[in-house]
């Protein structure tokens, strides 16, 4: 369920910028680079105790760079990462940054690698999914997104640029 989210929140993503594919590949590579990151020092990527990370994960993280990143792309690159099948959120259930079924650590480490005032972080986060357990509209308008985009293409048709959806 959580790939598949995941997968249209790409999807999405892509349709809402079509003339950004550089971005988009370059979006796509930095969540893949974070992921296995995260996945490489499992189960655990923080120090023992605290909110910091460890020390190899803090080093490959500030090898990509974010805080190049506008909010909004981290953002975006943020929900991604969350959204992806995150090893912690299989019988994590203790963790406090396990909201709707989503594991927050990926998040956390973004936030905290660009000096993002983490709750205020989280708090966007959550209200992309909605605080009711369901999704909320501006995630579901991109699923609408991009299920149109997939029946354009199915059809055979181009997908439409955003002067042409108006």
């Amino acid at each position: 369920m959580r790939t598949l989210a995941f997968l249209l929140f790409l999807g999405g993503t892509a349709f809402a910028y079509p003339d950004k594919e550089h971005d988009i590949r370059q979006f796509i590579t930095l969540q893949s680079k974070i992921l296995e990151i995260v996945e490489e020092h499992q189960p655990d990527p923080f120090e023992k105790g605290s909110s910091n990370l460890n020390k190899t994960v803090q080093k490959k993280i500030e090898g990509l760079h974010l805080e190049k990143l506008s909010s909004e792309q981290l953002y975006r690159l943020g929900v991604a990462c969350s959204v992806a099948s995150c090893p912690q959120t299989a019988g994590h259930q203790n963790c406090d940054l396990v909201f709707d079924d989503v594991c927050w650590r990926c998040v956390r480490i973004i936030a905290t690698r660009h000096g993002s005032d983490n709750a205020h972080y989280l708090n966007r986060m959550k209200a992309l999914f909605g605080t009711d357990g369901g999704p909320s509209l501006q995630f579901t308008e991109l699923i609408a997104s991009q299920e149109k985009l997939q029946s354009e293409q199915d059809r055979g048709g181009q997908p439409a640029t955003r002067s042409e959806s108006k």
